[in-house]
């Protein structure tokens, strides 16, 4: 376990290049939720945002050849790939974190929400459907990352993710103006008291998702030579 938690921060160490980009997207995305005064934009922007970041991490080792370290280092094929995803995972968690409290700040700033207590029943819910989908981003990214490079596919499949969510996804969920999505019309049982289960199973569907990614990622990364 010690080597798994060492081979993240050596990937934390690495990206340190990416975190004015991070910075710079953050604030790209709290001028975008109060011009619009949408909060639920500020969650979706920031799971594109985290889908993307989190893959640069595969550009700056091809680009400065560091993941050839790996051959040398005492840390096994496994503890990489787990590590990395520990990475992806972070950087994850913690824009979802960093899009609610936002949320949040623009409904508040805007009067959108009679009380601070409706907030979670009409956030949390797509916060744990956007876990979801960045899960299934970098669930699909990571593995063709690990067999191809980052180079072959860019932004270019986070982007393609996120555009087929906000196209089909979203819509079915939360509707339009002209008809109830599919929560809409279930709203019911995502409030209290089924709340905290609606963000379980949202959770616990996203990480199922990464634990069938990592096994793939291994079943292709051992057989790679460093």
């Amino acid at each position: 376990m010690n080597r798994i938690i060492k081979s993240a921060k050596l990937d934390f160490y690495s990206a340190n290049s990416t975190v004015l980009t991070l910075l710079l997207l953050c604030l790209l995305n709290i001028g975008l939720s109060f011009v619009l005064r949408n909060p639920y934009n500020s969650i979706m922007t920031s799971g594109l945002i985290a889908a993307t970041l989190s893959g640069t991490i595969f550009l700056t080792h091809e680009g400065s050849h560091s993941g050839k370290l790996y051959g040398i280092l005492p840390v096994k094929k496994h503890e990489v790939v787990i590590g990395r995803y520990i990475y992806g995972m972070t950087i994850g968690v913690i824009n979802l974190i960093f899009a609610y409290i936002l949320a949040v700040v623009v409904a508040l700033t805007f009067n959108m929400q009679p009380s601070f207590t409706d907030m979670a029943p009409n956030y949390l819910p797509l916060v744990a459907l956007m876990f979801i989908y960045y899960c299934l981003s970098i669930g699909i990214s990571y593995p063709l990352y690990f067999a191809i490079g980052y180079k072959k596919f860019m932004i270019i499949l986070p982007v393609i993710l996120n555009l087929l969510f906000q196209l089909y996804v979203f819509p079915f969920i939360y509707g339009s103006a002209n008809s109830k999505g599919w929560l809409d019309k279930h709203w019911g049982f995502f409030t209290r008291p089924y709340l905290w289960l609606t963000i379980g199973i949202g959770f616990a569907i996203g990480l199922a998702l990464i634990a069938i990614s990592i096994v793939v990622a291994y079943m292709i990364y051992k057989r790679k030579e460093i």
